[in-house]
């Protein structure tokens, strides 16, 4: 019985290190990029994409930086930008003027990602948020802010240590400008985004 204490030390020891292994937490780290893609609005009076066509559609462009907060949470702010061509038009559908409306945006998320642990080359999350919109109309030299809220959801697949690929879906509604050529009061807007990111 005199060799069970040794033994007992001898297990302790060597069960230390496995213990230290299975408890490592990969840190959710913070991340930076660029995605481009397309969005459309929900306006069908004023604004088109092209004017042919008659298309909504149009291309987005955005920049993104992501920090990690606690568990799985992470706050994410963007700034991007979109153009719509817009034209006033007569009570027999003719166009009286054409211009180019750029919508930017300066908007913070909170976002949640799967179960899945930080450190996953896989990553799914969704979210929501709030921001700042801006309209601008160059021809008819108006401009205004407005506020908004967001939903968005996506996926980023890491096939480095530090480089993300990254696809986003959101939907955002904005307050209109309650102004001709876009008098609605409100402003919906889809958009899908793929890009690349630098995983800190």
């Amino acid at each position: 019985m005199r060799w069970m204490p040794g033994v007992l030390t001898a297990i302790v020891l060597g069960a230390s290190p496995a213990a230290a292994q299975t408890v490592t937490v990969v840190e959710c780290r913070p991340r930076v990029g660029v995605t481009l893609g397309a969005a459309t609005n929900s306006d069908d009076g004023a604004i088109y994409g092209d004017l042919e066509n008659r298309s909504r559609r149009t291309y987005d462009l955005s920049g993104t930086a992501e920090v990690p907060l606690f568990s799985r949470w992470s706050a994410r702010a963007d700034v991007g930008s979109a153009a719509w061509t817009v034209q006033l038009r007569d009570p027999e559908a003719a166009a009286l003027r054409r211009d180019r409306m750029r919508l930017t945006r300066v908007t913070l998320s909170a976002l949640k990602q799967s179960p899945h642990p930080c450190g996953s080359p896989v990553r799914l999350y969704g979210g929501f948020g709030y921001g700042a919109y801006h309209y601008r109309l160059k021809a008819f030299d108006a401009s205004a802010w407005r506020g908004g809220a967001h939903a968005i959801g996506g996926l980023e697949v890491a096939p480095r240590d530090h480089l993300a690929v990254a696809a986003d879906l959101s939907l955002h509604a904005i307050g209109g400008p309650r102004r001709a050529p876009l008098n609605t009061s409100m402003l919906l807007v889809l958009q899908f985004n793929v890009g690349v990111r630098l995983v800190f």
